[in-house]
């Protein structure tokens, strides 16, 4: 069986980050969970450290992909379990779930995919896998180009080097979901945002083709 370290990249999350701290201490397969705190401003820190976890800081922020990178070069666990800190209804069964049959060699990256309901749900089983709660073995994540270790491409990235590397399973995180980023800023930063995320998986789907 081998090891697992969770990384949870959070920017200004402390409102909510305890919900996935609580589900994550409670899983059995986890050996260290580390959270990276990308210049926040308002105490996620403080709140992970409350919960007697490990606390990366960075500044300024640095975005996703970044604050994922950083955190994988202070680990050297075999398998990384990547969880966005916005969850609802999180579990720790569900972390075991998506950690084991890495852990145990069956597949070379598990991907949780939240709960949107019965009528979406069932579509995400044939569009591109973009969600930030995966486990993945460490030597998948060495095969990703420095080039798609910035913002939202990282899940690209990873899911293209975990495909030419071997099985990759789909699990439906029934009853997960996420704070939408209109629930945490104003309506049209959050539509703003959501544009910009999109434009940036499209791009990095088509360059993804061209990966070594």
């Amino acid at each position: 069986m081998l090891s697992t370290v969770c990384i949870i990249p959070a920017h200004n999350e402390s409102p909510r980050i305890g919900t996935v701290l609580r589900a994550a201490l409670g899983a059995r397969m986890l050996s260290r969970i580390l959270v990276v705190d990308d210049g926040s401003t308002d105490g996620t820190a403080d709140t992970a450290r409350a919960y007697g976890v490990e606390v990366l800081s960075l500044q300024p922020n640095r975005g996703k992909g970044r604050a994922m990178v950083e955190a994988c070069a202070r680990t050297q666990e075999p398998v990384v379990l990547f969880l966005d800190a916005d969850l609802l209804g999180l579990t720790h069964e569900y972390i075991d779930q998506l950690v084991i049959p890495v852990a145990t060699g069956q597949v070379v990256m598990t991907l949780g995919m939240n709960d949107y309901g019965r009528w979406w749900t069932p579509f995400q089983a044939v569009l591109p896998a973009i969600t930030g709660q995966r486990a993945v073995r460490r030597d998948v994540l060495q095969k990703v180009p420095a080039s798609f270790w910035s913002g939202y491409r990282i899940e690209v990235g990873i899911n293209e080097a975990a495909r030419r590397t071997g099985p990759v399973r789909r699990i439906v995180l029934s009853g997960v979901s996420i704070v939408p980023k209109w629930g945490k800023i104003t309506p049209a930063e959050g539509l703003a945002k959501d544009a910009r995320m999109m434009r940036e998986v499209l791009i990095a789907l088509a360059e993804s083709q061209q990966m070594p």
